[in-house]
C-alpha cells in the first residue's frame, strides 16, 4: 500500500480522534457492566448513558464541522459513514449493558468476558487508528487485519456459548434473557468489523 500523509492537526482528523475516545470509555464501562453485580450495574448502566449521549455529541461535532466545510481530508460521504459506524459501535456497547441491566439473568455463561476483552481491544486499537488516520500505510491495512482477526474469535465465543445454553439451560426464561444478551453482544462486535470496513475503503480509495 503505498503512502498517503495528510497534515495531522487537520481538525476533521483532531475531531474522529476524540470521538474514537468514546469507543474505548464505552468498552471498559462495559467491564463493569458485566462484573458488577444486580444492585451496582444500575449506576454503571447509568454511566453507560452518559458515554453514549457523549459519543452522540461528538458524532453531531464531526458532521457539523464536515458539513461547515469546503475542503476536507476525504470524500464528505466518507467522513460521514466513519463518524457514524463509530457512534454505531458506542450503541451496541450501550445496548448489551442495557440487556444486562433491564433482563437481570441469573448468571452470565463465564466466557462473556473474553468477548467483552475483545472489544475493549478492538476499540483500543480503533482509537490508536484514528490517532494516526492522517498517516495511511500499512498499517491501516494490518489494523483491518486484526479486527477482522477478533471479530471471527468473537464469533466463534458466540456459537460456543449459544450451543452451550441451549445444552444446558432448562429454565425457558433465563435461555431467552441470556440469548438476548448474546446477541446483543454478537452484533456490537461484528459493528467494529464494519468499522474497520469503512476505515480499509477509505485507505483503498485514498492510496
Amino acid at each position: 500500500m503505498s503512502i498517503l500523509r495528510r497534515a495531522k492537526n487537520d481538525p476533521i482528523f483532531e475531531l474522529l480522534t476524540a470521538q474514537s475516545q468514546h469507543l474505548v470509555s464505552a468498552a471498559d464501562m462495559l467491564v463493569n457492566v458485566i462484573d458488577a453485580d444486580e444492585s451496582a450495574r444500575v449506576d454503571f448502566c447509568k454511566e453507560m448513558h452518559e458515554i453514549e449521549h457523549l459519543a452522540d455529541d461528538a458524532c453531531h461535532t464531526v458532521l457539523s464541522k464536515v458539513n461547515q466545510s469546503f475542503m476536507l481530508p476525504f470524500d464528505r460521504e466518507d467522513v460521514y459513514g466513519l463518524s457514524g459506524q463509530m457512534d454505531d459501535c458506542v450503541d451496541f456497547i450501550d445496548e448489551v449493558s442495557e440487556h444486562i441491566s433491564l433482563y437481570k439473568p441469573a448468571s452470565l455463561p463465564q466466557d462473556i468476558s473474553q468477548v467483552v476483552e475483545i472489544i475493549q481491544e478492538c476499540a483500543r486499537l480503533t482509537h490508536e487508528e484514528m490517532q494516526r488516520f492522517h498517516h495511511i500505510d500499512d498499517a491501516t491495512h494490518e489494523f483491518c487485519v486484526k479486527i477482522n482477526e477478533l471479530e471471527n474469535q468473537g464469533d466463534a465465543l458466540y456459537r460456543s456459548m449459544i450451543a452451550d445454553l441451549f445444552e444446558n439451560e432448562t429454565n425457558a426464561i433465563e435461555l431467552v434473557k441470556i440469548k438476548l444478551i448474546l446477541d446483543s453482544l454478537e452484533s456490537a462486535v461484528d459493528s467494529f468489523e464494519k468499522l474497520s470496513n469503512v476505515i480499509e475503503s477509505i485507505a483503498i480509495k485514498e492510496s
